[in-house]
């Protein structure tokens, strides 16, 4: 008898190892340690092999999460596999294509009459063409009729048909052409590294560092792009700043920190509207000169942040914060924070001041800075007094 209960001990410890769940919290946080990782790696530079192996361990942690959450992420959204660059492009083609198909189709009831209209128009104006050259043409003959030598009138003749034919034409726009003809593909950061640092976009980069989407940014050197572009997956782009910085805050808003919410005031219309006007307040105070633009955020500056940290949140950084701080130049690096220290040296500007220092010092802030300005890949940030001793480029 001990011996059968043995074995039955046995097997119902065999069998409740079998059916043991993984404990989503151990690998939740082995995900967001490897995330972590990924983003130091990036930070120093370390070697390609070594941060694709470390990203290949962080996808297979989070697939195996989603596999023991029912298919869903740590992100909270259903799990999709990874695509490499040639299936993200066969699948683009293939949306495209049903895309394409799909117009043509719902165009299909109206396509004949627009056919028959745009022919019937171009018949017409063709008409319109001859009757002009004609009439020019007589014109020419009758004048050449009337004595002096017709030379020069049938000489003017033909002038006059092109002034016809131009003024028929006239109405023709042509299509406007962009400088750069690379098209960005998902997740593809272009930046031009032409462009003054304060044009880059600082905004976008750091609410990318908040937020944790750095790690599935690709950033990418353009010198025929005139503005910065974000790829998204659909096959368009998000251009500027500040719709990049949004957009990536509402896309990777993770299930566990909600930091990309957080930033745009999360899901309080008031703490939303706070923000929006104070980003709206950056971009106007950005169009005037740099004493006036300087002079104006510090007084309202001041006033808000007597008893507070941050612009429109109690707690925690926000869009409104990153924007205001771009208003004044992002000064970030030794020199530019110096000569802003210098320029608010005269009256009470103890709140802005402390502000400056909070975000100057912002491990975000410095990252953003460090990707910017590494962009050219021969340029280094500089946060010390000691201008040579400088970060390395984190954009090769």
């Amino acid at each position: 008898e001990e011996e059968e209960e043995r074995k039955e001990e046995k097997i119902m410890s065999s069998e409740g190892n079998a059916v043991a769940a993984p404990d989503l919290e151990q690998l939740k946080t082995k995900v967001e340690a490897l995330a972590e990782k990924v983003v130091s790696l990036k930070s120093s530079g370390a070697d390609k092999d070594v941060i694709g192996a470390t990203v290949k361990e962080l996808v297979d942690s989070k697939r195996e999460y989603a596999n023991a959450n029912g298919g869903i992420g740590v992100d909270g959204k259903k799990w999709e596999e990874p695509m490499s660059k040639s299936e993200r492009k066969k699948k683009e083609k293939e949306e495209k294509k049903k895309k394409m198909e799909a117009e043509a189709a719902a165009a299909a009831g109206g396509a004949t009459n627009e056919v028959s209209a745009e022919n019937a128009a171009k018949k017409a104006a063709k008409k319109a063409e001859a009757k002009a050259k004609k009439a020019a043409l007589k014109a020419a003959a009758a004048a050449g009729g009337g004595g002096g030598g017709g030379k020069a009138p049938a000489a003017a003749a033909p002038a006059a048909a092109k002034a016809a034919a131009k003024k028929t034409s006239a109405a023709k726009i042509p299509p406007t052409t962009s400088l750069s003809t690379s098209k960005l593909p998902p997740h593809n950061l272009a930046i031009n590294p032409n462009h003054s640092l304060n044009d880059r976009p600082l905004v976008a980069l750091t609410v990318a560092v908040l937020t944790g989407a750095i790690v599935e940014l690709n950033l990418v050197s353009d010198h025929t792009r005139p503005n910065s572009a974000l790829g998204l997956p659909s096959g368009g782009e998000v251009v500027g700043d500040l719709a990049m910085a949004r957009y990536i805050a509402r896309t990777w808003s993770s299930s566990q920190s909600n930091m990309g919410q957080l930033i745009l005031g999360a899901d309080d219309a008031s703490s939303q509207s706070a923000i929006d006007q104070f980003v709206d307040y950056a971009l106007i105070m950005s169009k005037k000169d740099e004493a006036s633009r300087i002079k104006g955020i510090a007084m309202t500056l001041n006033r808000i942040l007597v008893n507070q940290t941050f612009v429109a949140s109690a707690t925690s950084i926000t869009l409104a914060d990153i924007a205001l701080y771009a208003g004044l130049g992002f000064p970030s690096q030794h020199a530019a924070k110096v000569a802003l220290n210098k320029a608010l040296s005269g009256g009470n500007n103890n709140g802005i001041l402390r502000w400056l220092n909070v975000l100057t010092y912002h491990p975000a802030i410095r990252q953003a800075t460090q990707l910017a300005v590494g962009i050219t890949g021969n340029d280094e940030a500089v946060f010390d007094e000691d201008e040579y001793t400088k970060l390395e480029p984190l954009v090769a």
